[in-house]
């Protein structure tokens, strides 16, 4: 089918096309194509009111022929101007809102109206053209008027010749109406035309100026991108620096001391470690660990000397000896030095040997002085598990090299290298070696040696009985230990041993930093990826980038290798571009599976971000205890339940048991079958106390096999994380003659009424702290709940089956005229009880009910509780 419109002028008849309506119109009739094409049901309801005699008001009527093309013209005029009428608002509210208003659903109509615009201006260009085309032939025109009519056209002159005068005529007459008609509908043709052309060109124009926005924005989206990049490498730069550098720092929030006072912050026991890092820097000396300690005897006291690395120097540092051989492997010898003004000045005695050895130690054994060591002059894995012996006889005489050296290397496992001195027992020399795991080992085995003379050497192991840590990075030696130095206390007749360790195996905070730089580059790397994939789907490269440019054959010649590199780049731009538009085929971005897509690339550039910034800023994965003047103590955690809440137990033991501080966990056992102690999954001893009575005064009972100052009341169904309990035992360690908890309470009003948190926080104070979740000193705390004085309340606890932390806080409050509790905020807290059903105040408001009567009752008889103590008033940030 021609889509050009056309109006053919036969003999006989008239072909018209004009789109969709076809058809043939003669002398008194009319054949139609497609009648129900849009354009066919047009026209019959534009011609059949012209075919009605009484529309013609008395004048004369037209030809049929005639009527029938003035019909199709004006049917399909009329749909031009329809559907330019419909597309002229929608332009021009496009053009009004853009190009501030650039979204994706009016960019899209933008797109639409300007297709609809180039199809009607093509459409009403065609039609003007046809009309055009019949007003400048007069021929075709003059063929219309002699249609039917007994009429015939010169062949040289074109004029009509007519055998009736009165026909040629009104032939004429109908020629200049014609004309008419067609420049009429020309007329109209060319209005629709230009206004198309004149939306299309507001619209090209508006494409120009959003194009030129959307340059501009993306300008300053690069603008802020790179800005960004600057800002992360910034940030990256300086977090490696605080990652290398950041352990130097001084914390302001130890007070470091080097004597150790069992009164100082109730550190009773003292526990583990004894030293830190931290405690160095008093020394003025920044130092990232502590390690290799050693024992030295004067007198009634015990030096203990130690390694600490300066991570600025990347050297070892030694504390002190009387003669001391510090590790000098670096210089590579191996130095004593003799103590000038014990234990603080040094001066260089002697080079004994001009070899790189490390972990060295002298023993005076049977009459020699042996000197054991391991020879860093080695390669590979024997340059850290080799043994070297020398031997004197004496430290400052020259030394002999054993026949066999060197002695035994860590290829095959055992632990050659030395970890701490030698030491003899009951005559027997006993080498202690660590065992392999890296440079520094990870642990300690002991080894009895048999044989040791100039040309002989030979050990055994012998079991070495320590309790590994359970506790993972909460425990100060969860990683790894090795180093381990014993001597025997004549004065006491006892030995005593001093060991190294850490919470995170060597190297960790590089190890971090390495994985979350991982994590970040392959983020960068997705985002490069899908940043060029999703140019490669929406971009074309121009080919006329590459294209040779060639003005004379000469510059062939002379520009044969451009041309071809040239050549090269177009080719590669069309497969890339075909590249391009395959994947555009395959991956729709705009569909929701597409969108789908992009929103897991996205979640997993967000987790993979997540990662790396935990790895880099999240820290060594360890809840450590909080020091009080330097100093490391512990606790016992007591709870109290029964049968029923067995599954609670579990759970408890499990998690509490890994805390730092935790010594001993004991259960109060009130009621039912005692669990197994192995169904208890503990990292800690765990003891089972089974009560004769269920009361809940079972919970202070007073107990002597407590090793401990401070013990910890925790209902079982109570989780929270073990930083929030070391938090709130250094708030102890700091008033240890207070009850310190974590669920505060106001007792207000007259008679006084028992109230939530919420309430307290209403108030800005509190007066009672829940000992379900508290620290307290249990000798204090357990005697004043047995004292005579509380016999009235525990028959009122036994009463109510309710009300003995009311009661431990009536005591406290008598005994000092100042508040005698402290609140630590906690992180977070489950009371996993809501999930088993067996709560034991499972009726909120009967509780409180019978807690208010206590209230009444305890005022009564042990006065008023003390003066409400205000949040945020500690000054650590821990009671808000």
């Amino acid at each position: 089918m021609n889509s050009m419109p056309s109006l053919l002028v036969r003999e006989q008849a008239i072909l018209l096309n004009l789109g969709s309506l076809r058809a043939i119109a003669m002398h008194e009739r009319v054949l139609i194509f497609n009648y129900n094409s849009p354009g066919g049901k047009v026209f019959l309801e534009l011609l059949r009111p012209r075919l009605n005699p009484r529309n013609i008001n008395g004048g004369p009527a037209m030809p049929f022929q005639l009527e029938v093309v003035e019909a199709a013209l004006l049917s399909r005029i009329q749909r031009l101007e329809r559907r330019l009428m419909h597309v002229e608002p929608r332009v021009a509210t496009l053009l009004e809102v853009l190009p501030n208003r650039l979204t994706g659903d009016v960019l899209e109509q933008l797109r639409l109206s300007k297709q609809s615009l180039v199809e009607l201006g093509s459409r009403a260009g065609d039609l003007k053209q046809m009309l055009i085309d019949l007003l400048e032939d007069p021929h075709e025109i003059r063929r219309i008027c002699i249609m039917g009519r007994n009429c015939t056209l010169d062949k040289v002159s074109d004029d009509m010749e007519c055998s009736v005068p009165l026909e040629k005529q009104v032939a004429e007459e109908e020629e200049e109406e014609i004309e008419m008609l067609l420049e009429n509908y020309l007329q109209r043709c060319e209005s629709c035309h230009g206004q198309a052309e004149r939306l299309l060109d507001s619209a090209r124009e508006m494409e120009d100026s959003i194009a030129v926005n959307l340059s501009s924005r993306r300008l300053e989206v690069s603008r802020v991108e790179l800005l960004l990049q600057v800002g992360t490498f910034c940030v990256a730069v300086g977090a490696l620096i605080a990652g290398i550098f950041g352990m130097n720092l001084k914390s302001y929030l130890e007070n470091n001391t080097w004597g150790i006072s069992a009164d100082a912050g109730a550190a009773w026991p003292v526990a583990n470690p004894a030293v830190t890092c931290a405690d160095v820097a008093e020394a003025g000396s920044p130092s990232s660990f502590v390690a290799s300690p050693f024992l030295f005897l004067q007198g009634d006291a015990i030096y203990m000397f130690f390694e600490t690395k300066n991570p600025v120097t990347s050297q070892g540092d030694i504390a002190a000896a009387v003669y001391m051989m510090p590790e000098s492997s670096k210089n590579g010898d191996l130095r004593l030095y003799r103590a000038l003004d014990f234990p603080l000045k040094w001066t260089l005695e002697k080079v004994l040997l001009e070899k790189p050895l490390v972990d060295s130690a002298i023993i005076n054994f049977r009459g020699s002085y042996w000197l054991l060591g391991s020879d860093l002059s080695s390669y590979g894995a024997k340059q850290n598990g080799e043994l070297s012996i020398w031997y004197s006889s004496s430290p400052l005489a020259p030394w002999n090299p054993h026949r066999h050296n060197t002695i035994g290397s860590m290829d095959n496992g055992s632990s050659f290298r030395n970890g701490g001195r030698p030491f003899v027992y009951d005559g027997d020399l006993y080498r202690i070696g660590k065992q392999s795991g890296g440079v520094s080992g990870h642990s300690i085995k002991v080894f009895k040696v048999e044989i040791l003379t100039a040309n002989e050497y030979k050990e055994i192991e012998v079991p070495f009985v320590f309790d590994k840590p359970r506790k993972g990075r909460n425990a100060w030696n969860g990683a790894r230990s090795h180093h381990l130095d014993v001597q025997w206390l004549p004065s006491s007749q006892l030995w005593i041993g001093v060991m190294d360790g850490d919470r995170v195996p060597s190297n960790d905070s590089v190890h971090r930093l390495t994985i979350g730089y991982m994590f970040y580059g392959v983020t960068l790397l997705l985002v490069l990826l899908l940043g060029g994939l999703i140019g490669a789907i929406r971009c074309t490269i121009p080919l006329r980038w590459c294209a040779p440019h060639i003005e004379k054959r000469g510059d062939f010649v002379h520009s044969k290798q451009q041309f071809f590199l040239k050549y090269k780049l177009s080719s590669l731009f069309s497969s890339l571009n075909k590249l391009g538009s395959l994947l555009g085929g395959r991956i729709n971005y705009r569909t929701w599976k597409g969108r789908v897509y992009v929103v897991l690339v996205i979640l997993v550039l967000i987790f993979l971000t997540c990662l790396g910034t935990h790895c880099i800023y999240g820290g060594n994965g360890a809840e450590e205890p909080y020091p009080i003047k330097g100093r490391y103590s512990q606790f016992t955690l007591l709870t109290m339940t029964y049968d029923a809440r067995l599954w609670n137990l579990k759970m408890f033991v499990e998690h509490y048991s890994k805390c730092a501080s935790v010594r001993e966990i004991v259960v109060i056992w009130n009621k039912g079958r005692p669990p197994v102690l192995n169904e208890l999954k503990s990292a800690v001893p765990v003891r089972v106390r089974v009560e004769d009575k269920n009361t809940l005064n079972n919970r202070f009972n007073i107990d002597e096999k407590i090793k401990t100052r401070a013990v910890m009341e925790l209902d079982d169904d109570i989780m929270m994380p073990c930083d929030d309990l070391e938090r709130g035992f250094k708030v102890w360690r700091e008033h240890p003659d207070r009850i310190v908890g974590y669920y505060p309470r106001l007792a207000a009003g007259t008679p006084l009424e028992y109230r939530n948190e919420r309430y307290a926080r209403q108030q800005g104070g509190y007066n009672m702290i829940l000992t379900g979740a508290a620290f307290m000193d249990h000798g204090l705390a357990f005697e004043r709940y047995w004292s005579k004085k509380a016999e009235v309340g525990r028959k009122m606890v036994d009463s109510f089956f309710n009300c003995e932390d009311v009661l431990l806080n009536f005591l406290f409050a008598n005994a000092s005229s100042m508040s005698m509790v402290e609140y630590v905020k906690p992180a977070w807290a489950i009371d996993m009880s809501k999930f088993s059903g067996v709560a034991i105040s499972r009726n909120t408001q009967a509780h409180y009910h019978v807690r208010s009567k206590c209230l009444a009752k305890f005022s009564e008889v042990y006065g008023n509780l003390s003066a409400k103590r205000l949040f945020s008033s500690r000054g650590d940030d821990w009671d808000v």
